[in-house]
């Protein structure tokens, strides 16, 4: 057999003799790109070149001669100006000179010479430009242009004395117009030269536009014509191997683990093909040797994973740990350590391979490091961990620092593989798990260690969860104390307070009623101010003791019959004397009731009815007593004080509202967002010295949550406030309300009371 031959494995196609030389695909597409690019280049400079030549003849059309045509015919609307101004100061009457209508007229004829030396100017210097080029007149137009300039002087030298003169006779006024005409004569022959040299440079455009794009056209047809002859070639030389290599890669795929792909012969770049095909088909096949293994190590982590998220605590979790890699990876020692509160590794947990057992049977059995290996150990996990360094030794591997390690807690590596994966959460090494095997033919795959590995990390979850909610049950049970010793503390104070206030209070009714004696005026001032804030110190201990009964009670399901008409006006009636003695109108209205759900002939008797609700009498007292004394509290001397009680539908439901409207101080829009918050008071409250202790409205809001309504508050600084609560009626209240209705009239009026 010759030197180029070759004999194909007994696996393959049958040989065939390779040709003396190999057709390289890559120089021919390089051919093909090469005539390609020369072709699109020639077009391109075409097209360049003439695109050039049509922008150039834009430029100078644009630029130079377009201007030129504008200027020549600026110049000669100046001089028409000019001439009709010229007539119009002849024809002006003497006296009328000097009026505006004269001055009007006369004035083109003084402003339109500088113009139109301006533009004289501009003119010849187009004209005489290089940019101009060519054309017909070029030798001409100089002289005409300096013709031109001289018949302007010559008329105007000629006009000027007759404005100036204001008269002329009717010769003089026939030579200014000859004149004129000399100079029209010239400008005529400027602009049409002009004009003719704009339509040679659009007919130069138009024809190497034309030129152009058939020599574009030309060229892209060669172009074609040579791409289709080389593909036509490419093509031929690929066809044939291509095919063959279609055929052993169907049979490939068919299931034909043993053919391989022909790779003596086609182009240079079809033979490397068929050799990658070759790499290709045997990695795949080595793919189909370790799917079951990826498989297996998935099954694995997936059951592995599951136990030890429904494990109880850490030791269960281990064993799980240990057990789960073992079976589910067929290993014979997997052991998993922990660390332990000195540092050091602690207990080992080891699963070992059952001797002549069931496959993958293992059993556990769990020992204590001795102490003077444990932080030695730990070190080198800690080490490991810091550097997320996992050990993998194939049954060909040399030794390494982690055997010891190895040794320590496996008793023994075995003659195969070995792998150490520490485990632990951000800085903090949590333990590390080390499995081995003994038959030297097995190897680690990548996806059996990721199984690994991402068990290890399950379980150092799990020592995080476990530790978690260890301090979370601790975090919750000193939360209840707290909340037990402040309720209790609350209580115990606020009832420690009462009884020394009540003492206070007793001796200063017997002080006031002179039981001490008479009592002097400044005495008698002195013990008001004493009395004022005893008052105020019982109602802040008495706010303090309905919000703790507020935060340890809960809410009654049922209450009594409540008719808030009559409540609100016994709160009314209760501080209107403070309302008096500040000055403020306080006023109980009722507004029209809502169509919807009263009807108009419906009496007084019925609407306090419809205002009937379920809950607890003296805490809504309360509620309406705190909303009403803060809107005359804060009201200065003067203002007014609106409280009006109604039935609406709130959604779909009935419900009463209550309204109370002031013109106090109001509000500062940014204290609202705070103003349900204990012991918040608004900054204007606090610079006018309003007495308060920041408690009422959060009073309020917690009753009317507990009676399953809500308060709502709009106010605006200097204007007043407006506050709502509203409240459902509950079914039995309407049922009651209507029950007392058919009994009797007189009794409908208060019911709840």
């Amino acid at each position: 057999m010759s030197d180029d031959e070759t004999t194909m494995p007994a696996n393959t196609a049958p040989s065939r003799p390779r040709p003396h030389r190999a057709m390289s695909v890559a120089g021919r597409l390089r051919t093909l790109s090469i005539t390609l690019a020369s072709l699109m280049l020639i077009i391109t400079v075409v097209g360049l070149v003439g695109l050039n030549q049509i922008r150039n003849s834009a430029d100078t059309n644009l630029g130079v001669v377009g201007p030129a045509v504008d200027g020549n015919r600026q110049i000669r609307d100046l001089m028409l100006e000019a001439q009709s101004s010229l007539r119009g100061v002849l024809m002006i009457p003497a006296d009328q000179r000097e009026s505006i209508t004269g001055r009007q007229v006369a004035e083109p004829f003084r402003r339109n010479r500088a113009q139109i030396g301006s533009e004289l100017e501009q003119l010849e210097a187009h004209v005489t430009s290089e940019a101009y080029g060519g054309g017909t007149g070029q030798h001409v137009l100089p002289r005409l242009l300096a013709q031109q300039r001289a018949a302007v002087d010559d008329w105007w030298s000629y006009a000027r004395p007759l404005v100036e003169a204001g008269s002329a006779t009717p010769d003089q006024f026939a030579e200014s117009r000859r004149r004129f005409e000399r100079f029209s004569t010239v400008s005529g022959q400027v602009d049409a030269l002009v004009i003719a040299r704009r339509q040679e440079l659009r007919r130069s455009a138009r024809d190497v536009a034309v030129t152009t794009s058939w020599s574009v056209v030309v060229a892209t047809f060669v172009a074609m014509a040579a791409a289709l002859f080389v593909g036509y070639r490419t093509s031929r030389q690929l066809t044939q191997p291509i095919v063959a290599l279609r055929d052993t890669m169907s049979r490939q795929r068919a299931g034909d683990r043993e053919v391989m792909a022909d790779t003596t012969t086609g182009a240079t770049e079809v033979r490397q093909l068929a050799t990658d095909v070759n790499a290709l088909t045997a990695a795949y096949n080595r793919f189909l040797d370790e799917q079951w293994i990826s498989s297996r190590a998935q099954n694995a982590e997936t059951m592995t994973s599951r136990r030890i998220r429904e494990t109880g605590g850490v030791d269960e979790a281990v064993e799980e740990t240990v057990v789960g890699v073992a079976e589910g990876l067929h290993l014979d020692r997997v052991a998993c350590a922990m660390f332990s509160d000195d540092g050091g590794l602690g207990e080992v947990t080891l699963s070992l391979r059952v001797p002549d057992g069931e496959s993958g049977e293992s059993v556990v059995r769990r020992f204590t490091l001795p102490p003077g290996l444990r932080r030695n150990l730990g070190r080198t996990v800690a080490g490991m961990w810091a550097a997320r360094q996992t050990v993998v030794m194939q049954p060909d591997s040399d030794d390494t620092g982690a055997m010891g390690l190895a040794v320590a807690v496996l008793g023994t590596t075995g003659a195969g593989g070995l792998v150490i994966k520490p485990f632990g959460l951000g800085e903090r090494p949590m333990g590390v798990i080390v499995a081995s095997y003994d038959d030297r033919r097995r190897r680690w795959y990548e996806s059996t260690i990721s199984s690994i590995a991402h068990i290890a990390g399950e379980v150092a979850t799990r020592v995080v969860a476990g530790e978690s909610e260890t301090a979370r049950a601790e975090h919750v049970r000193r939360l209840e104390d707290l909340d037990r010793q402040k309720n209790d503390f609350m209580s115990t104070v606020s009832h420690e307070l009462r009884t020394p206030l009540t003492s206070i209070s007793g001796y200063l009714e017997m002080l006031h009623d002179g039981d001490a004696g008479e009592l002097t005026p400044e005495q008698n001032a002195m013990l008001e101010v004493v009395d004022r804030n005893a008052l105020r110190l019982r109602a802040l201990i008495e706010d303090l003791l309905v919000l703790n009964r507020m935060e340890s009670v809960v809410t009654p399901s049922r209450g009594e019959r409540v008719n808030l008409v009559s409540l609100v006006a016994d709160t009314v009636e209760e501080i209107r004397p403070a309302a008096a003695k500040g000055r403020v109108d306080l006023r109980l209205s009722r507004p029209p009731e809502d169509v919807e759900n009263i009807e108009p002939s419906e009496t007084s008797q019925t609407i306090g009815a419809s205002g009937t609700v379920l809950g607890d009498r003296l805490q809504l007292g309360r509620a309406l007593t705190n909303i009403v004394s803060n809107a005359v509290k804060f009201t200065p001397a003067g203002g007014r004080v609106d409280l009006s009680v109604r039935r609406i539908v709130d959604g779909d439901e009935p419900a009463v509202e209550v309204v109370c409207v002031d013109t106090g101080i109001g509000i500062p829009a940014s204290d609202q967002e705070r103003l349900f918050t204990r012991f918040f008071r608004a900054s204007n409250a606090t610079s006018a010295q309003v007495p308060g202790t920041g408690l009422g409205l959060v009073v309020v809001q917690g009753i009317v949550e507990r009676h399953h309504g809500r308060l709502e508050l709009d106010s605006e600084e200097g204007r007043g406030t407006t506050v709502r609560m509203i409240l459902p009626v509950h079914p039995e209240a309407r049922v009651g309300a209507a029950a007392s209705e058919g009994a009797s009239g007189s009794e409908a009026s208060t019911p709840g009371e």
